[in-house]
């Protein structure tokens, strides 16, 4: 495992994901992929703080995690990646987002060549 300092946030790069990490970088530096906030006082940021600290009737507080996932996909009409299905399926059915799991996104980064057959089994 090695320590990697980003701006202020501190974070650690497993070595079996180091090279996931670099093909990341790579999408994100060709503009296949983004890194999007959430901006206090915004209607995302108020469903990400409703899931967070206080859900609607019926529902129980999710993870920040899940909150931002569907927060944000829920804004940017996007797809919402989750394994958690206890937690979001509501929310999936509720805000009618599209959803994939884990599997479905392995997958489709093996059948673009994003990672081999390794690293799939790896990760």
């Amino acid at each position: 495992m090695c320590k990697k300092q980003n701006h202020s946030t501190e974070f650690f790069i497993i070595e079996p994901f180091k090279g996931l990490k670099a093909q990341v970088d790579l999408m994100l530096q060709a503009g296949n992929a983004t890194i999007e906030s959430i901006m206090v006082g915004t209607d995302t940021y108020e469903l990400y703080r409703k899931l967070t600290s206080h859900p609607d009737p019926g529902h129980k507080i999710i993870g920040r995690g899940e909150a931002a996932s569907i927060s944000l996909a829920k804004e940017k009409q996007g797809i919402l990646a989750s394994n958690n299905l206890r937690d979001i399926s509501a929310y999936v059915t509720e805000y009618g987002l599209s959803h994939l799991a884990t599997g479905d996104i392995m997958k489709m980064a093996f059948d673009a060549g994003y990672i081999n057959e390794a690293q799939g089994n790896t990760i």
